[in-house]
């Protein structure tokens, strides 16, 4: 569990002292309108107990600048009770807290920043 801490901690980390260029380069001189994203959260699919199976894709269009609208594609399942914590609560997991089968959940978002 601790090795687990540690190492969501690294990666946040080391993606924190990134400088995000992607978009905004002000080199670039082909201004670059549409973009596809997605997120760090996917991450947590690497989990071997219980994986969230979770997708989501991110497809965007700048406006201006700095005004940017996108539309989010988001999947993911539940196989385990919601308010139980795996992290600070110990009845996460015991057989008292099965949950029967699981549950997938699909999103859509539209976004403007």
């Amino acid at each position: 569990m601790q090795k687990k801490i540690l190492f969501i901690g690294f990666v946040l980390m080391m993606t924190s002292t990134l400088q995000p260029k992607a978009q905004y380069a002000k080199t670039d001189s082909t201004y670059k309108r549409c973009f596809v994203g997605s997120t760090l959260f996917l991450l947590g699919n690497l989990d071997k107990v219980n994986p969230p199976g979770f997708a989501q894709l991110n497809v965007g269009y700048r406006i201006t600048r700095k005004d940017v609208i996108s539309l989010e594609l988001i999947t993911w399942k539940h196989s385990w009770p919601l308010g139980i914590n795996p992290f600070y609560n110990k009845a996460y997991g015991t057989p008292e807290e099965k949950f029967p089968g699981n549950i997938r959940e699909y999103g859509i978002g539209l976004a403007y920043q």
